[in-house]
């Protein structure tokens, strides 16, 4: 079994109860990557439905969620035809560390493009981006291969430009393709887009992120393309798009996060 898929490996301890214990392979500073936690909670409502055309998660962070046993809470709130909804919450020793609203769709098709001008292609090729490293404090980045599009790397040598911006490529380290439930990963493993206007900060908690993932792209690499436009009161907006090879949307995503300037 692939590393990804044992952590999303759960047992059922009770009605609409799971359990399951994750490594810390997916951590940063310690803390369980959200995107894995979404992850998790996509496939833990599935448990409970047959639908398996897109999923829409909208997730408050309530806490750390560390490696370890966790216990996760699903509430089946309406079912119908093409939609079925669940609350989904995530228990750790004893206090609920995160709160889901889950939709699972029967349909699944082609992205419309409303805008009329967007392009969402790549702007770089994977093999001109720059690998991200952090060892011993981004333990994800050992199993995910995280490259940034230069274009939107001038955070790194204290060159900031705005608004704020980083593109770039993902894949599993260990050869696995992206299906609905490891593409939330591509949402939220890359570098806050937050850097490339105000500069790297030691850790930018997220509070609340959206993601709406179209369909199970059966591809092993992901172009991400994230903005920050704005900031307030120490939080910021992120918007993310998420599109395979070809430029055809995976996901779309909106996060919240606490900045703090180093």
């Amino acid at each position: 079994m692939h590393k990804f898929d044992q952590e999303l490996n759960f047992t059922e301890a009770g009605d609409h109860l799971l359990q399951a214990d994750i490594s810390d392979n997916w951590t940063h500073r310690g803390n369980l990557n959200g995107g894995l936690l979404l992850g998790l909670v996509g496939k833990a409502a599935s448990f409970y439905s047959d639908k398996s055309g897109s999923m829409q998660i909208t997730a408050n962070y309530l806490d750390r969620t560390l490696p370890g046993k966790v216990e996760i809470l699903v509430e089946e709130l309406s079912a119908s035809r093409n939609f079925d909804r669940f609350e989904v919450c995530l228990v750790q020793d004893g206090k609920k560390v995160l709160r889901t609203f889950c939709t699972l769709s029967q349909k699944t098709g082609e992205t419309e493009d409303l805008s009329g001008s967007a392009d969402y292609k790549p702007s770089a090729l994977e093999t001109d981006c720059i690998e991200m490293t952090r060892p011993g404090v981004t333990i994800m980045y050992e199993n995910m291969s995280v490259k940034v599009d230069p274009a939107t790397s001038g955070w790194m040598k204290d060159e900031l430009t705005k608004p704020g911006a980083v593109n770039g490529w993902i894949r599993f380290r260990e050869p696995r393709m992206f299906d609905l439930y490891s593409v939330p990963l591509a949402v939220d493993c890359f570098p806050p887009s937050i850097f490339s206007a105000l500069g790297a900060s030691a850790w930018v908690p997220t509070l609340e992120l959206s993601a709406f993932i179209t369909r199970s792209p059966d591809v092993d690499a992901l172009w991400s393309s994230f903005r920050t436009n704005f900031y307030t009161d120490g939080i910021i907006v992120e918007d993310g798009i998420v599109t395979d090879p070809d430029g055809k949307i995976v996901a779309v995503s909106r996060q919240t996060a606490v900045y703090r300037k180093a």
